[in-house]
């Protein structure tokens, strides 16, 4: 019985310790979601910043652009009547050019759309795994204290049973056969309740 018992209290010791190594299983890979999601938030962030630069840039050339088409709108009329300088092709060019600006800067919008709302996504997903290991934390610490409640108890039964031991064999000797007085021992009811499987007592003193 006494071995089934340590056998017992040692199997549920060893699950509880296999369940809190898992749990820093999981708790280290929720760290390192947290510290990949954080990795990815920054170089959106990089991209993004990477973009409205570019949009800046084609904002500037664009209007650039407006004033070199005002100058040729300009040169074209003083020229018209003398006819020494065709524009016309020239003009063209710069709508050209221009129209591709102005296409450049819809993609680039679009595409500040899309890493806005990544970065939000992002965002959301590293509050989510910051709470799960939040809770893992929570749990593990939990599996700590209930491991330590029950190496508390396994040492408790470990000390009871060697007390038993010696008590049961003290009290085989020959001088103990006539009557015997115990002093000290049982102090609680766990080894009362241990002292009565192999000790017939007839009487107890409890001196306050």
């Amino acid at each position: 019985m006494k071995d089934q018992l340590e056998k017992k209290e040692e199997s549920s010791a060893a699950s509880e310790q296999t369940e809190v190594n898992e749990l820093k299983v999981r708790l280290e890979k929720s760290e390192e979601e947290v510290k990949e999601k954080s990795e990815a938030y920054s170089d959106v962030q990089k991209e993004l910043k990477k973009v409205s630069e570019e949009r800046n840039a084609l904002k500037e050339k664009t209007s650039e652009l407006e004033k070199e088409l005002l100058r040729m709108d300009e040169l074209k009329s003083s020229l018209e009547e003398k006819r020494e300088v065709d524009l016309d092709g020239e003009l063209e060019r710069v709508r050209s050019e221009m129209d591709k600006v102005m296409e450049k800067n819809g993609e680039l919008e679009e595409e500040l759309k899309r890493n806005g709302e990544e970065i939000v996504s992002l965002q959301e997903e590293v509050k989510k795994v910051t709470e799960q290991k939040s809770e893992l934390e929570v749990e593990v610490q939990r599996l700590r204290d209930e491991k330590s409640e029950l190496e508390e108890r396994v040492k408790e039964t470990s000390e009871l049973n060697a007390t038993k031991e010696a008590v049961e064999e003290r009290l085989k000797k020959e001088d103990c056969k006539n009557g015997y007085l115990l002093d000290g021992f049982p102090r609680t009811r766990v080894q009362a309740e241990a002292l009565d499987t192999f000790a017939k007592i007839d009487a107890v003193v409890n001196i306050n």
